[in-house]
């Protein structure tokens, strides 16, 4: 299971060091190069909610092995595609099989672990998931500087070829079948599922898009129509709550739970920042001072390591110290950020500098 998270987050990160060379070998246009990077996330993010779904209607293992195995063969697309065009479309393709294996893991982790181990498993997805967002940019960088079979940044995708097939064989032999009964015996949300897909649309296209075409009026229309979107589905969703044939998409009850929300809206934050940090720093390193991708990608490893050392003990920081160690966490990430602040700004002026 562990092996699809790292392929669903070294496949969105490793794209970004490597998007300088993806460029200039496919003669990739500005908007090309946007959307190599954009429709991965874009599509993964959209269809999430319905792939956990599904998988507990019509059975996790089944369809995470539809999604490890789609997600080998789109690498394979991606790897070998002539023209931007066929790349682009490869990624939404990724982006639609990692939606579909990507929530299937923690809900066989739910099933199948209890107690301390839960804890403990669910510590080495987030070790998992936090090493292969940082790693990805070192593995890129020396797959894409040392140039193996002459295949340059291409091997960032084919290198998905044998850890997907293994997670492919090993998932028929080690995971057990799994479903929830209670969504197996209901139809699906079909009018949540497009009431939230919309809602993402309407807010993600402006986001991804305004800024190269100058925010014409349908991007910011189309962003306040989100809210009213939103509102309209959790209306929907508080309507069918109780109604004996369908499974809600979600269930509004648990946002009850002051844990619950503080945790999501955290987590929200976290990652919405750690994202734009991998983004922009890589292209500010390789674009505006030069360096390779293979030194981006060193840069990023004291991230990598740090996080998955943490990850596996701070499971039994938590059970020690409680709420104390996520304070700790904030304030430490805070402190590191202020350190880093004048020299992302000197760097900042010389690039303007050398422009």
């Amino acid at each position: 299971m562990l092996l699809a998270v790292f392929l669903s987050i070294l496949n969105g990160f490793s794209s970004i060091v490597a998007i300088p060379a993806i460029q200039q070998n496919l003669h990739a246009t500005d908007a090309q190069t946007h959307l190599i990077l954009a429709v991965y996330n874009f599509v993964f993010g959209i269809l999430l909610i319905l792939g956990g779904r599904l998988g507990d209607k019509y059975g996790r293992r089944k369809i995470f092995l539809y999604g490890i195995g789609l997600f080998t063969l789109s690498s394979l697309g991606a790897g070998l595609a002539p023209n931007a065009d066929i790349l682009i479309v490869m990624r939404g393709i990724q982006g639609v099989s990692a939606s579909l294996m990507v929530p299937q893991v923690l809900s066989i982790i739910q099933v199948n672990f209890h107690g301390r181990t839960r804890g403990i498993a669910l510590g080495a997805y987030a070790a998992v998931g936090g090493f292969a967002s940082t790693i990805s940019q070192l593995l890129g960088g020396w797959l894409i500087t040392g140039n193996i079979l002459d295949l340059g940044w291409r091997m960032i995708y084919l290198i998905n070829l044998p850890i997907g097939i293994a997670a492919f064989v090993l998932a028929n032999f080690a995971v057990d079948e799994s479903a929830s009964t209670e969504a197996k015996g209901k139809r699906m949300d079909t009018v949540g599922t497009i009431l939230v897909t919309l809602a993402l649309l309407t807010f993600s296209i402006p986001l991804t898009f305004g800024n190269d075409l100058g925010w014409p009026v349908w991007s910011l229309a189309s962003l306040l129509l989100t809210p009213v979107l939103i509102w309209y589905f959790v209306r929907y969703e508080q309507k069918i709550k109780t109604h004996p044939l369908t499974s809600p998409l979600i269930k509004l009850s648990l946002f009850k739970q002051k844990s619950f929300s503080l945790g999501n809206l955290l987590v929200l934050l976290f990652y919405s920042g750690n994202a734009a940090l991998f983004l922009a720093l890589p292209l500010l390193l390789q674009n505006g001072l030069g360096v390779t991708a293979l030194e981006s990608g060193i840069i990023f490893t004291p991230l990598a390591l740090g996080f998955a050392f943490m990850s596996l003990t701070g499971g039994r920081l938590a059970e020690k110290y409680g709420r104390k160690t996520l304070t700790a966490g904030v304030l430490l990430l805070g402190f590191s950020y202020l350190c880093s602040l004048p020299r992302e700004l000197s760097s900042i002026k010389l690039c303007r500098g050398m422009n």
